[in-house]
């Protein structure tokens, strides 16, 4: 996770991702069939697709000590990505994850960025190893959920000289602009953990032209129910719930679950480190990982986190985008006759260096009634700018006794 984070905020600093040259420019590369994702890369297979070799350590800032050549390509339904990758000692090669959607800290991976919105904010994350498992991040928070993700087929394989993967990666996954040709930001990045470092091959390429398709699921409602049975010595125990999705227009979401069933889902883990403080693990329920990152509430989630939840009898959340320049989610969550939660937020950024973010929460129970706010302005400036309000600090420190000028 830390070199996710790591990794988009080199993204939109990566000025000198690749060395001595400026974003790499495609025009709407297709092949000529889908390419058959096995693992295998065939030259003529990938054909057509966009292609670029040599990388940049991104730390040093120097060319990379293995070489990485990359493929990329798109159609009406799939993004389609190779990637080969060079290591002068393939034996130590990590790969020992081999499931899908799982973390991939301290094996060797190759990361394809697509920024698919064009605002360098909402970027979507796709990863995978040698052994063809993979990682995904999609951009505004999506569960790690095949019944909504859809198939995202990965695969790799060693080779005597290092190896290489495949991935097909549907359009329909991602949260995407209006129907039409776009021109789509991308990166792409290696990391090889013998070395501990990272690759970066493209800084923020553009492919132009990419025809984005219509999302074909507008308006359609997905149901998943479960249900499940069982016996004690002395009980018999039955339970049924339902989770649905649906989008209302072409940039909001609406999520809902009646008596969700949580005990089945794998919790993050903390440390042991200890802290004066509250600390909370990462989120991995679906429900509250579908749109997260429309729900913020405050540094450090100071009004609402979701982990201080146990559960609930119905919950249901609508967020979005509203406009290229804002965004909201709403949620409210109901255990009956017993708790009632509810949590808005609003974020509104006119421009690249300025942005304002509203929040409010309220909480309802016996003998509890909790409402809480949250504002919050910021702006970027120069630095004479800054210097100019150090200044007027100071001033106002002298004149109040605090400071002295020499």
């Amino acid at each position: 996770m830390v070199r996710i984070v790591w990794v988009c905020a080199l993204l939109v600093l990566a000025s000198t991702c690749f060395a001595g040259s400026g974003p790499r420019e495609y025009t709407a590369p297709r092949l000529a069939a889908p390419a058959v994702i096995d693992g295998t890369i065939n030259d003529d297979e990938w054909a057509g697709a966009a292609t670029g070799e040599g990388s940049t350590d991104l730390l040093a800032k120097t060319p990379a000590e293995e070489g990485t050549q990359f493929w990329l390509a798109f159609d009406e339904k799939y993004i389609y990505f190779a990637a080969r990758m060079t290591d002068s000692q393939p034996e130590s090669i990590v790969a020992q994850e081999t499931r899908k959607n799982v973390a991939l800290d301290g094996n060797d991976s190759i990361t394809l960025v697509l920024d698919v919105l064009g605002n360098l904010t909402d970027f979507n994350i796709f990863s995978m190893n040698p052994a063809g498992a993979n990682s995904i991040q999609i951009a505004g928070g999506r569960a790690a959920k095949a019944e909504w993700l859809g198939e995202i087929a990965t695969s790799g394989r060693v080779t005597s000289t290092g190896w290489e993967a495949e991935a097909r990666i549907p359009w329909k996954i991602m949260r995407l602009p209006n129907a039409g040709e776009r021109t789509i930001r991308f990166n792409v990045r290696r990391y090889i953990p013998r070395l501990q470092r990272g690759d970066g091959i493209s800084n923020l390429g553009r492919v132009n032209g990419v025809n984005i398709p219509k999302g074909d699921d507008q308006g359609l409602i997905k149901l998943l129910p479960y249900t499940y049975v069982g016996q004690t010595e002395d009980q018999f125990i039955f339970n049924s719930g339902l989770d649905f999705r649906t989008n209302l227009m072409n940039r909001l979401e609406l999520v809902g679950s009646i008596n969700p069933d949580f005990r089945n889902i794998e919790n993050q883990i903390l440390s042991l480190d200890f802290s004066y403080f509250e600390r909370l693990a990462g989120e991995s329920r679906p429900f509250f990982a579908e749109g997260k990152s429309y729900f913020n509430t405050g540094y450090d989630s100071r009004l609402f986190a979701s982990q201080r939840v146990d559960s609930f009898d119905a919950g249901v959340k609508v967020f979005g985008k509203l406009n290229d320049k804002s965004k909201f989610g709403i949620m409210d969550l109901h255990t009956f006759g017993k708790e009632n939660a509810f949590v808005g937020a609003y974020n509104y950024k006119p421009s690249s260096r300025s942005g304002f973010d509203l929040a409010v929460t309220s909480l309802r129970r016996d003998g509890v009634s909790n409402d809480g706010f949250f504002a919050n302005y910021s702006a970027k400036s120069g630095l004479a700018a800054k210097q100019k309000v150090l200044e007027a600090l100071l001033a106002r420190l002298v004149e109040l006794g605090y400071a002295s000028l020499p």
